[in-house]
């Protein structure tokens, strides 16, 4: 489950952004590339995935959808004693806010490798 999101604004209708020189367009690549979900607005060491990261290096975009959703999914306890569950944050681009989640991208988190990506906490 989504435990919490946040969803920002990319300025993705600016052109060009895999080039370099601007500030917006270093923010925009560290967006796409970096680890900037999980390391700024979690403080906690949580693993981090961008739907379609690949997609989107691949097709040899030129710009951004114009929204950024990011969100910190748990699972539900893995020992309810010791309180383990695991998580993982997931983001994604899209040019609309709703629906919060689009079909491409829900297609996308459907298939992620849980096991694989999420870390287990107390």
């Amino acid at each position: 489950m989504a435990v919490q999101l946040h969803v920002g604004f990319t300025y993705g209708t600016y052109t060009k952004i895999f080039s370099e020189g601007d500030r917006i367009n270093e923010i925009n690549l560290e967006l796409l590339w970096g680890e900037y979900p999980a390391k700024v607005l979690w403080k906690r060491d949580f693993p981090s995935v961008l739907l379609g990261r690949y997609e989107y290096h691949a097709a040899g975009q030129t710009s951004l959808p114009v929204y950024k959703v990011t969100a910190l999914f748990e699972s539900t306890p893995l020992d309810k004693k010791a309180g383990r569950h695991s998580a993982l944050v997931v983001s994604w681009f899209q040019d609309h806010t709703k629906p919060l989640l689009s079909k491409e991208n829900r297609k996308a988190l459907k298939e992620l490798d849980w096991d694989g990506q999420a870390k287990d906490f107390n």
